[in-house]
Order: structure tokens, then sequence, then C-alpha cells
């Protein structure tokens, strides 16, 4: 049996490993440590609405449970398969619904298959905050 694991898949489940882990740094020169702590996982190359990215959507929404995040990173190729804004609803909105009720706020950056057929459609969606740009 070879069970081989896809990119995709490893990506996941990255994603679904460090969405609660905290990064702190230390800086020198006596500097007091900020108390604040920002919070966010990045999740990139998911936007099919499949059972993968459900599964996903689904830890990171427990993680946020945890450990609130004060946003969401979506790092490009968001909606397959051309960034078809016919596909927020069951690619984006469906698979997120837990967090985005939060309301966690997702910021996008687009790739290659986001912007297919010259399409800028998630430029102008209001959940990825891209305000157009």
């Amino acid at each position: 049996m070879n069970e081989r694991i896809t990119r995709r898949q490893a990506l996941l489940s990255l994603v679904a490993i460090t969405a609660g882990t905290t990064i702190t740094t230390r800086t020198g020169f006596g500097a007091r440590p900020v108390k604040t702590l920002l919070r966010f996982p990045v999740v990139g190359d998911f936007g099919t609405g499949d059972s993968d990215q459900i599964s996903i959507a689904k830890q990171m929404f427990e993680a946020h449970r945890r450990a609130p995040f004060d946003f969401a990173i979506a790092a490009g190729d968001n909606i397959y398969p051309n960034g078809s804004a016919r596909y927020f609803t069951r690619h984006f909105e469906q698979p997120f619904a837990a967090l985005l009720k939060e309301p966690v706020r997702f910021y996008a950056v687009l790739g290659n298959h986001d912007v297919r057929e010259g399409r800028q459609d998630q430029c102008r969606y209001p959940l990825f905050n891209m305000s157009g740009r």
C-alpha cells in the first residue's frame, strides 16, 4: 500500500499543527518583553471546499477556541479553480463558517489560481479584506 502524502496534505497539516503555536522573540539592550501576543494562523493552497479543507477549518476553529486568533492570513490559491466569485460561498464561507462567526478576519494575498483568466474577484471580496487592491 503506497500512502504518499501530497503537497496539499502536508501544507494543510502544517497549518493545523502550527495554528495554536505562539511565536515570541526576545530583544537585547534591556528591553522589556511585550506582554501582548499576536496570534494568527496562515493557510494557503486551500480553496477547494473539499473534506481536507473542512478538516483543517475545524482544527483551526478548535485552536482558536483554545487560544483566540487576532486574524488569519490566506496565503494564495484561496479559491479554486480560477478565483471566481461564484465559488466564494462553497470554497471559503462554508468551510470557515465557524471562524467567520467569531469573527476572525481573513487577510488574503493572491496565488496563480486566484487570478486565472485575468480575474480580480477576490480583490473586491469583503471577507478577504483587500479593499479592491
